[in-house]
């Protein structure tokens, strides 16, 4: 899969009518667009994440959902997108057009589709998507949803963020230690690996058993059934609603903080007591302290979810003996059903060949050697003696997630909880000391006023902080709703499984249900196999992917764990012990989720595009070099790099980079709100930058 063209019209910087040919060859798989800041790199990047997924395009970098925020919700965000020239010459309409090639789609054979997001924002209905197959709309993409398409065709909107990224900002896949932190970038993982599919496949086999045991059941079964179902399903919408509920809440939040910080600016100057860059600057401040407090606060929640557990640590230590005896009886259990199934099979055919045999045998001697030979088979061939273990009664019957997660609890509250704790207490009151020092100085500011108009600007004020406020509890109740339903879906899917065990399936549908409990098994066998092949593989990728960038040794083994939907990734050192990620420097951290991208790019079968902005940031001279050699021409069969030229890529790396570039442009700043691509032969790109920005230089 290639973007082979894409064309910008009024969107942002770029005026009217701007397109660019992204098409490479063979092994020329990069292309480098270089310009100054401001003039056109972060928005071309910008510019494809909204094409493909647009108003959920925060979803896919924190960047997007800052910037969004900021300026009061995705509408105003968005709408803040068409040209200030075409605005002003009443022009309404910008739009952001790509055009995909070598796309295998069984369904639609084409040999070029096109995606094109539309935004006019004197229409009432602003935002328009269109997908065209060879130029021509296709009745299928109205019946599924464009919005659909995109994300189970051409790239999931899960796994984007390894596709799209600021190689600068991409340590964020080194720090995520939050809990809905890790669960997002599993279900990433899983997506880019190609889990997902398989495990959606099975759950689809599963409905259809349970469609089978339904039509076969008793009346009074049946109903109980199709009640349990109805539940799941009001449960689902229940969900949906809630979820929908809570997005138009975060968007109206982020529209009255918009509103409540415009205000805020007109009580400073109104106040006149601190300058505007002033301000600026501690309303900057402030955004970034709400924004760490938010990351502090959740940390902290997870944090003070465990303490309970740390308190009753006497008794967290008996649950774990239990589930010792607990694993180790279900290990007994496992073994002796193994033993006997297979001293079963012998006896069986040795009972074969009595029969066959000319002497008989009595029953009782048969029988004595029968016994005999199952307490030898397991003495002398499994050195297990016939002896039945003290009864371990099963109290808790953790899965094997279950177990993982507790262990992990465990381990976290005997290494590292008290420290985790007092550092993240220390740095959220250290933030909640600074914030309180920025209000107290804007309150101050606000307060050396007291005429008519800041009055009226302050009762404004406290009226839009107040909604603010009853939105955020709403939010909060409607999270306790979810939580609540999840664990009510959760029952109500344990009594379909124990109400379908117990129904025999009609002769009707006996052959369909036992070929689809098969291919279930299958399935599963098959999920079991290949996570474990991606476990092994994705493991040794990622080391070798550290071992070829990084200089210093230090990390000697990945471990990747995949438990059901859980994937987590762990790097040791020599001795074994695990390397906390946040104890890396930057530029290591940047090492790390370098490798941990291309791993994840290597083994999606993905053969999707990489853009990458800032693509040098924090290497050192050797580590930018290894980068070069061995990321940038392998990551995939097109690759665009945004880089300032000099400072993010410098003449001699460039050379060396030379040999797999396909296209070089330059982006040109024809004045404040108006820039353009100027292609520029790969041996004149620095004289031609040089040249063209001499007087910014």
């Amino acid at each position: 899969m290639q973007i082979r063209e894409l064309s910008l019209y009024n969107f942002r910087i770029y005026k009217g009518s701007n397109v660019i040919d992204l098409s490479t060859k063979n092994d020329k798989n990069i292309i480098v667009i270089s310009g100054k800041n401001g003039y056109g790199k972060t928005t071309f990047l910008m510019s494809l994440v909204w094409c493909l997924y647009g108003k959920n395009m925060s979803e896919v970098d924190e960047f997007y959902n800052d910037q969004i925020k900021n300026q009061g919700g995705y509408g105003k965000y968005i709408a803040n997108s068409l040209n200030r020239l075409a605005k002003n010459q009443s022009d309404t309409l910008f739009y952001v057009s790509l055009k995909f090639t070598d796309i295998e789609i069984q369904a639609i054979p084409c040999k070029e589709i096109t995606i094109r997001r539309t935004y006019d924002t004197e229409s009432s209905t602003p935002e328009k998507l269109e997908i065209l197959f060879d130029g021509q709309p296709n009745e299928l993409i109205n019946e599924y949803g464009a919005e659909l398409f995109i994300r189970d065709f051409i790239i999931p909107l899960e796994s984007a963020k390894f596709f799209f990224f600021d190689a600068e900002k991409i340590v964020s896949l080194a720090e995520a230690n939050g809990i809905e932190q890790r669960k997002e970038l599993s279900k990433a993982y899983s997506e880019v690996l190609g889990i997902k599919k398989y495990e959606d496949l099975s759950s689809n086999l599963l409905e259809l058993q349970i469609k089978y045991k339904k039509d076969s059941a008793t009346t009074e079964d049946r109903m109980k059934l199709i009640d349990l179902q109805s539940k799941e399903q009001q449960n689902d919408m229940a969900q949906n609603s809630n979820r929908n509920a809570i997005q138009e809440y975060r968007e109206t939040i982020d529209r009255l903080s918009y509103d409540e910080r415009e205000i805020q600016q007109k009580l400073i100057q109104e106040s006149n007591t601190i300058t505007d860059e002033e301000f600026n600057e501690l309303r900057l401040r402030n955004n970034e302290i709400d924004a760490e407090l938010t990351n502090q606060r959740i940390q902290l929640n997870e944090l003070l979810d465990l303490a309970p557990f740390a308190i009753g640590g006497d008794m967290l230590t008996q649950v774990s003996e239990q589930l010792d005896r607990e694993k180790e009886k279900n290990e007994i259990q496992f073994q002796d059903e193994e033993i006997d199934s297979k001293t079963e099979t012998i006896l069986f055919e040795l009972d074969q060949f009595r029969v066959k045999s000319e002497f008989p045998i009595q029953p009782k001697i048969s029988e004595f050697y029968n016994q005999t030979f199952r307490q030898l088979i397991r003495k002398h061939f499994f050195n297990v003696a016939d002896e039945k273990k003290q009864e371990i009664k099963k109290i808790h019957e953790f899965t094997e997630l279950e177990l993982y997660d507790f262990n992990n609890l465990l381990n976290n509250l005997k290494q590292s909880f008290k420290s985790q704790f007092k550092l993240v207490n220390q740095g959220y009151n250290g933030l909640l000391s600074e914030k309180n020092s920025i209000t107290k100085k804007l309150t101050d500011a606000e307060s050396k006023s007291e005429d008519e108009l800041i009055k009226s600007l302050r009762d404004k004020q406290k009226e839009l902080q107040r909604k603010i406020k009853s939105h955020e509890l709403e939010i909060d109740q409607l999270n306790i709703k979810i939580g609540a339903i999840d664990n009510e879906q959760t029952q109500i899917k344990s009594q379909i499984s124990a109400l379908t065990k117990k129904i025999d399936t009609a002769d009707l549908y006996k052959d369909k249900d036992n070929l689809t409990k098969e291919l279930v098994n299958e399935l599963k066998d098959f999920i079991k196999k290949y996570k474990e092949e991606k476990k092994k593989s994705l493991e040794a990728r990622i080391l070798s992917g550290l071992d070829i960038l990084m200089h210093k040794k230090v990390i000697k083994k990945v471990v990747v764990e995949m438990i059901d939907e859980h994937i987590n990734i762990r790097i040791l050192n020599g001795k074994g012990e695990e390397i906390q990620k946040d104890s890396l420097s930057m530029g290591e951290k940047q090492l790390y989720a370098t490798a941990l991208l291309k791993a994840l790019v290597e083994e999606s079968n993905i053969s999707f595009p990489v853009f990458v902005d800032s693509p040098m940031q924090k290497f050192d001279e050797d580590h930018a070099e290894n980068v070069i050699k061995h990321f940038y021409p392998n990551i995939s069969e097109q690759v665009v790099i945004f880089p300032i030229l000099k400072k993010e890529l410098t003449q001699d790396e460039f050379k060396m980079l030379s040999k797999n570039i396909s296209k070089c442009y330059l982006i040109n700043n024809k004045g404040e709100s108006e820039s353009e691509f100027l292609e520029v032969a790969n041996n004149k790109l620095f004289e031609t930058y040089n040249k063209r920005y001499k007087d910014d230089n």
